[in-house]
């Protein structure tokens, strides 16, 4: 409670900016705050992952474009990149060549606030920074730098060919749903992704494995968006790992009870073309467009539970055993849904708690029939928690609370209330009524949660049962109604004039105070009146939107500073004149490209803006001889001149008073293409020798205009053979030979004069020969056993290319309840106690991968047939 108090009371301050700026309260006029507008130019740069087996860091960086600084890593082509700012405002755009963006117009809080950048693109780590300033001045030039852990699972899975997508629906889920899943070898702690039949073969093969996570995507949706392949990844938290978990309580308690984290897995699905998917899941809770023809959900998410940590049914009146699921969300946790328990091996559901073995393992299946928050189904800030221990007389009820906001003439006054019970919270406005579900307490005796409210100018905690809250209702005893008075400080005025260095007043300027709910604007002969500043209280008036040199300082308390007012009535405070000092506005460019051809139009982009907020103007030139349709425009079109060469184009922006200059580099070529290679790649960079791998490329190719162009595809290799070497996307078979492989994907086109103009880019692909698979243990328990008995066999078999295994129990004496199974029942032999008594069977266990390699070990087992002395004696005393 002590933390979320700490969060909503940063929460209040923050919102105080906002709701200035919507307006409201006290029954007064409008307020609004105007938001400032900046620009972001830069470079996104960042280290190639893609062609590393094991990379260990990398790095993206945001800068300056005009800084020069190219000496880190090369920029990045084809990346999305996205600013958010704490106004509300966002804008996003695909990096163009060299890794170049230019975000313009991005609407941010002139009196501070923050910034959050994100880039990202397939085969580099996803960068995301939140930069936070106190003037706006400081978001541009500024460099950022971040270190990220890249993806560790990756794996792409074409859906065409493992997953069978376009099998018909037999009425069978199975058929309905597309399965990915991570496993586990719980001997190596190796993790892969599966799917499709891979998965069933390799589940069906090794028992041991562990299905940590699975997700079923229903294949309506990926047959809408003709989707031909899906690139999976997963990142693994583990609850035990103390860096893992350091952002993360391990556990907390919720109503009384403790809730205990079975970790998390973070999973991130993109289409064939390396973009993201509509889906996205971490533990519960998913999103999707479509449902099934035949079956309501719209995703199933499967999650491995330890029998341990099921202690009670939480829904009795739902069929099957539930376990509840949290999420986290704004620093609290929320119940997101029940789960139903499923036996592993069975795949059914378990029906009553007295199944439940504490040693065993079973899934916690998640539907989005199950998750009933909207705020669950918009957002994925999620982590799965389970109830370690319940209580069966608990119950669930609701109630009702009223926080009546009043001044001190007892006028309603706007104001926003969050009710905080066992780290729950519910939010909503004041003087309404706000109901808080999913209490779980025997009665109602000991409830009293606390109660936060804010309005622009107060905030305070107090709890239900303060002398604020009353019952108003005998009929209904879960209605609380509080009132509260509340002081409204902000009652006075502040009064002056803006003059230029000759003493003429200054109309149109924007005037402001960081006391103020309020701006205001001069008027003709400069003079304005500010409302709304907050009495007895140091404060700075300032003029423009930064005005750092043009200002002046008051109190509203009843004494004049002979400094900086002409006069204080403790109600209202007249400054003396304000002289104001121009700021020079500030330009920016960009362009698309910096190539274009001779005699082509290329569109230029400019923006300005002014510290002072004054009227901008536009003027466009060149050193090259080019034209512009409008050189006053502010984003023109440029026609480039007829000879080759370096142009340098200049925009310039004035406010009247100042002006400053930005330019732009264009090489001008006799012909020119450009090529896009964002999305070339091999299905993996290695492959066994004679085994086929499925090539990629989405390459593209536009003129200098922007439009795109036909290109053809011709691949080539050093080895191996291709099953058509102009597709887009071949089939490649490995030599026979182990060895290092380079493939080269080469585009041709032709320019505007039809000259014929081609791009390359190499992969390399390891090529290796098969390893056996390998018996690290066999055993039998028991070792010796009577004519007829169980033996339960036991193997660890391990394959280090990951290859799928077969098992072949084989032995001169017993039988066997099914010698493929890795861990089968024997059964010894019967023996003629005439000719033996005891004898011992060799067990033989031979393993293969498929490929002609195997490995084989056996286990002794004793049958022992002697019988014990049936001959009892009885003697009287």
């Amino acid at each position: 409670i002590m933390k979320l108090k700490r969060f909503l009371l940063a929460a209040g301050v923050a919102f105080s900016v906002i709701i200035a700026s919507c307006g409201g309260g006290g029954g007064g006029g409008s307020v609004s705050i105007q938001p400032q507008s900046v620009d972001i130019s830069g470079v996104a740069e960042g280290q190639d992952l893609s062609n590393s087996s094991q990379p260990t860091k990398s790095s993206l960086k945001t800068q300056d474009a005009t800084s020069g600084n190219k000496s880190i890593i090369k920029g990045i082509e084809g990346a999305h990149v996205t600013v958010e700012s704490s106004y509300g405002d966002k804008k996003g755009l695909i990096t163009v060549k060299d890794g170049r963006f230019f975000i313009s117009g991005l609407k941010v809080n002139p009196n501070g606030g923050w910034v959050k950048i994100t880039v990202e693109r397939e085969g580099f780590a996803r960068y995301e920074k939140v930069l936070k300033y106190n003037d706006p001045k400081e978001i541009n030039g500024l460099i950022i730098e971040a270190l990220l852990d890249p993806i560790k699972i990756t794996k792409v899975i074409p859906l065409t060919d493992q997953l069978n997508l376009t099998s018909q629906q037999t009425g069978n889920p199975e058929d309905d749903f597309v399965s990915i899943a991570v496993v586990k070898d719980p001997y190596t702690n190796k993790q892969q992704i599966l799917s499709g039949q891979e998965l069933k073969t390799q589940l069906r093969k090794n028992s041991n494995l562990i299905t940590v996570w699975q997700l079923d995507i229903n294949k309506q949706l990926l047959k809408q968006q003709d989707t031909t392949a899906l690139i999976a990844s997963v990142n693994n938290y583990d609850p035990k790992n103390s860096e893992h978990m350091k952002k993360f309580p391990t556990d907390v308690n919720q109503n009384g009870q403790k809730l205990v984290s079975a970790g998390f897995d973070f999973v991130d699905v993109r289409d064939q073309s390396g973009k993201p998917f509509t889906l996205k899941a971490s533990q519960g809770v998913t999103l999707q467009d479509v449902k099934s023809q035949k079956y309501p959900e719209k995703y199933r998410v499967w999650r491995s539970i330890d029998g341990s940590l099921i202690k009670c049914d939480e829904d009795p009146n739902k069929a099957g055993v539930q376990i509840g699921f949290y999420y986290m969300y704004q620093g609290s946790w929320r119940f997101l849904g029940y789960a139903t328990i499923y036996d592993k091996k069975s795949e059914s559901p378990v029906t009553s708690l007295d199944q439940i073995n504490p040693a065993e393992t079973y899934y916690a299946i998640v539907t989005d029939q199950d998750v009933k928050d909207e705020i669950a189904l918009n957002n994925y800030f999620n982590l799965d928690y389970v109830l370690e221990a319940c209580q069966k007389d608990i119950k669930k009820f609701s109630f009702d609370i009223e926080v009546d906001l009043i001044d001190e003439d007892g006028k309603p006054v706007n104001g926003y209330v969050d009710i905080i019970y066992d780290n729950n919270y519910i939010y909503g406005s004041a003087n309404k009524k706000i109901r808080f579900e999913g209490i779980t307490r025997k009665d109602d005796n000991n409830i009293d949660p606390t109660i936060y409210y804010w309005t622009y100018f107060d905030y305070k905690f107090i709890n239900l049962s303060s002398s604020y809250c009353k019952k108003p209702d005998n009929n209904n005893p879960n209605y609380y109604k509080c009132e509260i008075t509340v002081t409204n400080p902000y009652k006075c005025t502040v009064k002056g004039k803006v003059i230029d260095k000759d003493g003429k007043g200054l109309a149109n300027k924007y005037v402001y105070s960081n006391i103020s709910l309020a701006w205001a604007v001069t008027s003709a002969d400069g003079s304005f009146t500010l409302e709304k500043v907050k009495c007895e209280e140091d404060g700075t008036l300032y003029v423009g939107y930064y005005g750092s040199n043009s200002y002046r300082t008051f109190n509203v308390n009843g004494k004049t500073d002979t400094n900086n007012e002409q006069s204080d009535d403790s109600k209202t405070v007249v400054l003396r004149d304000i002289q104001y000092e121009n700021n020079p506005p500030i330009a920016y460019t960009w362009a698309w490209t910096s190539t274009v051809e001779v005699g082509k139009q290329l569109s230029l982009y400019g923006y300005g803006y002014d510290p002072d907020g004054d009227k901008i103007t536009y003027s466009w030139s060149d050193n090259c001889g080019g034209k512009f349709d409008n050189p006053t425009a502010q984003n023109p079109i440029w026609t480039a001149p007829n000879t080759p060469g370096n142009c340098t184009i200049t925009l310039t922006v004035s406010d009247g008073t100042s002006k400053s200059d930005k330019t732009i580099d264009i090489t001008v070529a006799k012909s020119f293409v450009y090529f896009n290679f964002s999305y070339a790649y091999p299905e993996k960079y290695s492959v066994k020798t004679g085994k086929p791998l499925r090539l990629y490329s989405s390459a593209i190719a536009y003129d200098s205009s922007g439009n795109r162009i036909p290109i053809t595809y011709s691949w080539t290799a050093d080895c191996g053979t291709f099953d058509d070497p102009t597709k887009p996307d071949p089939i490649w078979t490995a030599p026979n030979t182990p060895g290092n492989c380079t493939i080269t994907l080469t585009v041709s086109t032709t320019d505007s004069n039809n000259n014929p103009i081609s791009k390359s880019k190499s992969f390399n692909v390891k090529v290796t020969s098969n390893n056996p698979p390998v018996i690290n243990t066999i055993s039998a328990n028991p070792s010796m056993v009577e004519p007829g008995g169980k033996v339960n066999l036991y193997s660890y078999v391990s394959d280090p290319d990951g290859d799928p295994i077969t098992y072949s129990w084989t032995a001169d004496c017993g039988t066997f309840d099914d010698p493929a199974k890795p861990n089968p029942i024997w059964t010894a032999p019967m023996l003629d106690p005439q000719k033996e008594t005891e004898k011992t069977c060799i067990i033989t266990l031979t393993v293969s991968d498929g490929e002609a390699s195997s490995d084989k070990k056996t286990v002794n087992i004793k049958v022992n047939g002697k019988t014990a002395n049936t001959n009892i004696k009885i003697q009287k005393k």
